[in-house]
């Protein structure tokens, strides 16, 4: 007798059904690891862009923190460089430079603001650094180096503090003051927008602006953050420097006079 060997198989109904579900497979298998992909680029383009804004606030809080009291002739009067508004803010720095290219030593005249202008090379935020001449016209743009920090920050604000003890002779153990949006050392008309009581302490105030450093300097960071296919402004927390040099400098200066 002649054993008959089995030959059956898949048919073609059954090849179809397989190669159908294993067709679906590999398509949830690589949409998942798109999400995946999309998802880690998101995430480490987050984490870059608040890496450079925390080198930023570090960059300014040093620069800050090494405000150095300055002083110009100018029309026969010493006068204290320090300019700063709501929206830019220009000091002499005895911090060392390692962002451009010059290697000399010495004091620095910094710029930190918002260029929006579509003339320019540069975007968002940058930094214009220049050494000091002791020429009168300081902060030019047409001295020294400019460097664009972040294109993606859209706003950079500055308040700047005065504490109610430095007008009086007497000390407190509080900070208590007001924030002001403008500190114009070099102007001498200027007018401090602050509630006073007297002629005699506007005077005062206007005394102090424009001889002594603020007490304290809040920088506040807006940048433009995508999400998929919108843009979102993100305003990231206020960065509150305080500023001791020059201190005592502005004191004995404030009395000489």
């Amino acid at each position: 007798m002649v054993l008959q060997k089995n030959k059956s198989g898949f048919t073609l109904i059954e090849i179809l059904i397989a190669i159908t579900i294993l067709s679906v497979l590999v398509v949830i298998l690589v949409s998942g690891l798109q999400v995946g992909v999309k998802s880690w680029e998101k995430g480490e383009e987050r984490m870059g862009q608040s890496q450079s804004i925390r080198v930023i606030q570090d960059l300014i809080f040093q620069d800050i923190q090494s405000c150095y009291p300055f002083q110009l002739n100018i029309d026969k009067k010493r006068t204290l460089v320090f300019i700063g508004d709501s929206s830019e803010i220009n000091f002499i720095s005895a911090a060392k430079s390692f962002l451009t290219r010059t290697k000399e030593v010495g004091l620095r005249e910094v710029s930190y603001y918002v260029d929006d202008d579509s003339g320019t090379e540069e975007e968002g935020l940058v930094m214009r650094e220049a050494m000091v001449t002791g020429d009168v016209d300081v902060f030019s743009d047409d001295r020294g180096f400019i460097v664009e920090l972040d294109p993606n920050v859209k706003k950079i604000s500055f308040r700047y503090f005065i504490a109610s003890d430095s007008l009086t002779s007497e000390s407190s153990d509080t900070e208590e003051g007001k924030w002001l949006d403008k500190w114009d050392s070099m102007d001498t008309s200027m007018e401090v927008p602050i509630e006073v009581e007297g002629d005699d302490l506007q005077e005062q105030i206007q005394q102090y602006t424009q001889r002594y450093f603020p007490r304290a300097i809040e920088v506040t960071i807006e940048v433009e953050v995508k999400k998929g296919k919108f843009v979102e402004l993100v305003t990231m927390p206020s960065l509150i420097i305080p500023v001791k040099t020059g201190q005592h400098f502005s004191n004995k200066l404030y009395r000489k006079r």
